[in-house]
């Protein structure tokens, strides 16, 4: 990805019509080259993705990001925020389920969504992952219903008949990567042999029923054990990638309060310095799906420690989560660290020939237009102290009354879009 750097103007505050806008002072941010174009999507080489665009090495990396947990994530997030922290990909949750227990939206609209939601993230330049985050932690392949049903909790089964029933939004988007479902099977903290076998045949039969219905988009399966548990990928991932016909599947793992960069205990049984260069050792790809150390969800690692080993290892990483309305001062002073640190941040990656994708059109870059942050997520951040104000990522350029106006305009647009989705606070 080439890049120019710029620089935000001065801390500014517009009170108009009631609603504040807010844009952060002194944060370098990288500018997209541009659009994706030409998809050809992605193969498996051994352990590497491989973009077909150029047949070089593709290793993702980037934020999670939110449209259906903690809302508001929004379209010109993906196309003109996101992309300046350097990030060459997002991990995307906009379900059907999601989009009807927690948005409370029309399940009948969110195809429409999810289409516009990825080709926002392909105009910004990034690939999108898309999941659905209804099964985490069932263990059970099948439940009755869909996954719109029994309190937005599903089996993979229906999470594969969701996919299935969107299959031309996969076929007409090569360079989206399905991520088949977040964290499904049992979420005990280690594994028994029976639960790594149910996984496994759990997933071989999913990838038979996408494969023959003709969707042929990269496949991204997450470890067991609330994603946490290595001992499925380094026991079962060879098999489940053997399984794909196409031979196009990769495995994520996810850290939080089960890893640790100390001493291993029966909370922290997994050893950063230990089982990562396994992972990195399989014969098929791995990434880190998620993560947050000391800064999300207990976890005792520190996140940039976990980068600078998964960089040195060549595993992708996808980190949770892109500052939200939710995010604490710590979660939002790391996912800006997570962009801008010189020796393993995003911005720093970006210059690397395996993070750039060859199906960013070179020439069809454009001057980026000034962006408007999701104004929420300005207004927590200063709810918690002026300082966080520093720790934010990717704010816009500076600009005046009138195109702080017009950009409002956009924002009053965007919502008048998801005026029939009634947004609420969730915990994760």
């Amino acid at each position: 990805m080439s890049t120019s750097l710029g620089k935000i103007g001065c801390y500014t505050l517009l009170q108009a019509m009631g609603i504040v806008i807010v844009t952060v002072s002194n944060i370098n941010v990288v500018r997209a080259a541009g659009p994706i174009t030409n998809q050809l999507g992605f193969s498996v080489k051994g352990n590497k993705i491989i973009d077909n665009n150029t047949g070089n090495q593709f290793i993702p990396a980037g934020y999670n990001t939110t449209f259906a947990y903690y809302p508001p994530t929004t379209l010109n997030d993906l196309t003109t925020v996101i992309p300046q922290t350097g990030a060459n990909s997002v991990r995307i949750f906009a379900t059907q389920s999601y989009c009807n227990f927690k948005l409370g939206c029309s399940p009948s609209g969110t195809p429409a969504l999810q289409e516009e939601i990825v080709q926002s993230s392909l105009q910004g330049g990034l690939v999108p992952i898309i999941t659905e985050g209804a099964t985490n932690g069932v263990s059970a392949f099948s439940k009755p219903g869909s996954c719109l049903d029994n309190g937005g909790k599903c089996g993979l089964q229906q999470a594969v008949n969701e996919w299935l029933s969107e299959k031309s939004m996969f076929q007409a988007n090569p360079d989206l990567i399905l991520n088949i479902a977040n964290e499904w099977g049992s979420s005990a903290v280690t594994s028994t042999p029976a639960e790594e076998k149910s996984w496994a045949q759990g997933y071989k039969k999913a990838i038979r029923e996408l494969r023959a219905a003709g969707i042929n988009n990269l496949l991204l399966v997450d470890s067991g054990g609330s994603g946490q548990d290595p001992s499925y990928l380094l026991d079962y991932a060879s098999q489940v990638e053997a399984s794909d016909r196409d031979h196009k599947t990769a495995f994520s793992i996810h850290m939080y309060g089960r890893w640790t960069d100390g001493a291993t205990n029966a909370n922290s049984p997994y050893s950063i310095p230990n089982v990562l260069p396994q992972l990195a050792a399989l014969k098929v790809p791995v990434i880190i799906g998620e993560f947050g150390g000391t800064d999300t969800n207990g976890g005792s690692f520190t996140p940039g420690n976990l980068v600078q080993e998964a960089n040195q290892l060549g595993l992708g990483w996808e980190y949770w989560t892109y500052p939200t309305i939710h995010s604490t001062k710590t979660n939002t002073k790391t996912a800006a660290a997570l962009s801008t640190n010189s020796t393993y941040g995003l911005k720093h990656l970006s210059k690397l020939p395996q993070y750039n994708l060859g199906s960013v059109s070179k020439s069809n870059a454009k001057a980026p237009v000034p962006a408007v942050k999701s104004l929420s997520i300005f207004t927590s951040a200063m709810a918690s102290s002026p300082d966080n104000t520093k720790n934010l990522i990717g704010a816009p350029e500076p600009f005046n009354i009138l195109g702080s106006i017009m950009a409002l305009g956009f924002g009053i647009s965007w919502k008048r879009k998801l005026s029939n989705r009634k947004n609420q606070k969730v915990k994760r």
